[in-house]
């Protein structure tokens, strides 16, 4: 018996994205306070924290990304079979104004 572990999945991914969102912002905080407090420039911690939260947000996107369902590869080959569908009407349509062109 095959036990459904999506809800697994879906937990993992959950964990997941929110350690990747929450380290960067949190080293970025750690180094924005050593520098404020060795520089002595609040405005260092600002430009830390906001350094921070785009990189986590960017890498949890990469691992949305990963995760995100793909189309279906039928969706695929029938979009390829109408364009492939599409250029051989449109060649035998050009074919056939040649033949036209060479009866005259």
């Amino acid at each position: 018996m095959k036990k459904d572990r999506s809800f697994l999945k879906n937990l993992v991914l959950i964990s997941q994205v929110g350690i990747t969102m929450l380290v960067p912002v949190g080293l970025m905080l750690a180094l924005g306070l050593f520098l404020r407090d060795r520089l002595n420039a609040d405005w260092i911690l600002i430009v830390a924290v906001l350094l921070g939260i785009s990189g986590g947000m960017s890498a949890a996107w990469a691992v949305l990304k990963k995760f995100a369902p793909k189309p279906e590869d039928d969706e695929k080959r029938e979009e390829y079979d109408l364009m492939k569908n599409w250029k051989e009407e449109e060649k035998g349509k050009d074919q056939s104004q040649t033949d036209d062109d060479t009866l005259l």
